[in-house]
């Protein structure tokens, strides 16, 4: 047990102390070793460094991590993350603010259905993008973040969302493909028509009316879209945001 708790506490980095105890099971005593989660990540191990002594388990196997996803790690473990981060080489002015205020709240306005919702859309304000991590503060002055740089399409790299159709239920049969660039809310609602021009339209009758109705439903594939926006990584090289339908 000791061997094992030195083991453990000389060879990673930032130090491990494990909770090693002796368990009886089927009538065989084992050693448990427990590891709860650590704050101070990444961990890694100190014989190969931090660059190339980081893994990952992927399924069943360990692999090493990649570049974007040690940067990852390391803004995780200072509680810090990609898109609150400054991005100092853009500058704005009160106008650019108030302008993206209100393209934000006309494009929720648009993609509400219902008059009582639209009502209950409040406005937005440079202190709610400051909530929102949309735009920092620093030392009593206002950056915007590269979420900002993301919304407006001024982030360095930006990325495009790619859109894929295929027959069946595997990706054996190819059927369409369309890019779309851009600022990356412009990008969603785009996708969003592509993707409905592609899905099968169907009806319902109602007494003596007929309905128009998708085959899937709209709220859910609007959902799918933006959640493969909002969780993807942008400290990765591929410029692609993708996700299967």
């Amino acid at each position: 047990m000791d061997a094992i708790t030195n083991a453990i506490s000389d060879s990673c980095e930032p130090r491990i102390r494990p909770d090693v105890t002796l368990q009886t099971v089927n009538d065989k005593t084992v050693i448990v070793v427990e590891i709860l989660p650590g704050a101070m990540r990444p961990y890694y191990i100190k014989s190969e460094g931090m660059t190339e002594g980081i893994y990952m388990r992927v399924s069943r196997t360990t692999r090493s991590v990649e570049g974007y996803m040690l940067k990852e790690l390391i803004l995780e473990g200072q509680n810090r993350y990609f898109d609150s981060e400054p991005c100092r080489e853009l500058q704005i002015t009160d106008e650019d603010i108030q302008n993206l205020c209100k393209i934000m709240k006309e494009t929720a306005i648009k993609n509400t259905w219902q008059d009582s919702e639209k009502a209950k859309i409040k406005d937005i304000t440079k202190n709610t993008l400051l909530s929102w991590g949309i735009l920092t503060e620093v030392q009593g002055e206002i950056f915007p973040t590269n979420a900002y740089a993301l919304l407006t399409g001024q982030l360095r790299m930006q990325p495009i969302i790619q859109c894929g159709f295929f027959k069946g239920k595997d990706r054996a049969y190819f059927v369409d493909r369309r890019e779309f660039d851009g600022p990356i809310q412009n990008q969603v609602d785009v996708a969003y028509q592509y993707v409905f021009e592609k899905i099968n339209m169907g009806m319902q009758i109602h007494g003596i009316y007929r309905q128009d109705v998708y085959e899937l439903p709209t709220d859910s594939v609007r959902e799918l879209i933006a959640n493969a926006v909002a969780h993807r990584s942008y400290l990765e090289p591929g410029k692609y945001t993708s996700s299967n339908i």
